[in-house]
């Protein structure tokens, strides 16, 4: 597209005007100078009014979240997915059995520690649950009240009743959330699009059911695996933020799917492997520096580079250590139980990091 800046608007104004008196130039002390820059600065902007408007009408380079979900619109109504919260369940409990049952009521309130976590999450139970008389404990679901991916807490960070229940004494979270999402990213949303528009539906090929997989929030990556049970069967794995997906989230997909296949087809929504990874981190933190004040850091970094390898993905033991050094706290590293330099995952696996334990 062709872009002119005022100077450049000015100067062919002038030379147009010196042409039609006759002249050689324009002074630009002359009010004809004076307008042509006042026009100038206003027909410039419609030039880069001009380029904004050709970028927003294509998605390739479209910039305007609107613009760009009008696009998605056209694409089979292909729609910016949404953030979504974590899910998961805890135990309530008390330490004696009770006498009369209790009533766990959805809606209640747990959270984490502010103090020992340095953050108050808080999540609500999303069933009602009844502690039989007698019973220690019931298993109670929850979906936090925040919706985004970093609200996929590890294990044993709910911690606190905030509005407990008569009767109940504690709770514990003895898994981590899954499900959190944040808003879809913008040029992952782009890429989704144009996805859609380069590989139209063709009657329920492999390519669709991930097309349709990905489309649900909280879904993240999908992929297909035909004739997987035998002949007119596919399996389609998805993954989520937090890597493997709730019950509920496959359940949600697989109805969408069942929606959209074709007549005999017989698809089966599936969930990736889990392969945790157990790490012995020897470290030298740098002068001004304790184990203490490092170790969350250099365990929160690791979890960080482990959860962006892809589902079959390759694992690095320098990229490990690389994460560990990104900390700036310290002067070596060193992975005790890391023996091969790389791990590759199965294509139905994801990686999440299990117990860490950073020392001298």
């Amino acid at each position: 597209m062709i872009q002119k800046d005022q100077q450049q608007i000015v100067e062919e104004m002038l030379q147009s005007f010196a042409e039609e008196l006759g002249v050689s130039q324009i002074s630009s002390a002359s009010d004809i100078a004076i307008k042509c820059k006042v026009f100038a600065a206003q027909i410039e902007g419609i030039f880069y009014n001009q380029d904004y408007i050709l970028k927003q009408a294509f998605p390739q380079t479209a910039t305007e979240d609107k613009y760009l979900e009008m696009h998605g619109e056209l694409a089979k109504k292909t729609d910016r997915k949404l953030s979504t919260p974590a899910v998961g369940g805890v135990f309530m409990g008390r330490k004696t059995p009770f006498l009369e049952d209790i009533l766990i009521k959805i809606g209640t309130i747990i959270s984490t520690d502010e103090e020992s976590y340095r953050e108050r999450i808080t999540a609500v139970t999303t069933e009602n649950r009844i502690l039989k008389a007698g019973d220690l404990e019931v298993e109670v679901p929850i979906k936090t009240e925040m919706n985004g991916k970093k609200y996929n807490l590890e294990a044993g960070s709910l911690t606190v009743l905030v509005t407990p229940p008569t009767g109940i004494e504690y709770v514990r979270q003895d898994t981590f959330l899954k499900d959190g999402t944040d808003l879809e990213d913008f040029e992952v949303y782009r890429q989704r699009i144009l996805k859609v528009k380069r590989n139209p539906e063709r009657g329920g090929a492999p390519s669709d059911y991930e097309v349709w997989a990905t489309s649900v929030d909280g879904v993240t990556f999908a992929k297909s695996f035909p004739v997987a049970r035998g002949g007119g069967t596919i399996d389609i794995l998805i993954t989520t933020d937090s890597g493997v997906p709730s019950d509920k989230l496959v359940q949600k997909v697989q109805a969408y799917i069942n929606e959209k296949r074709p007549t005999g087809a017989d698809p089966l929504v599936i969930k990736p492997k889990l392969f945790m990874i157990d790490l012995d981190v020897q470290v030298i933190p740098k002068v001004g520096e304790t184990l203490e004040s490092i170790r969350s850091d250099i365990i929160l970094s690791i979890k960080e580079y482990i959860q962006s390898v892809s589902i079959g993905g390759t694992i690095y033991k320098n990229a490990i250590i690389n994460a560990i050094f990104e900390t700036k706290k310290v002067v070596n590293a060193k992975i005790i139980s890391f023996v091969e330099e790389e791990m590759v995952l199965k294509t139905t696996e994801v990686a999440k990091a299990g117990d860490i334990n950073v020392h001298l």
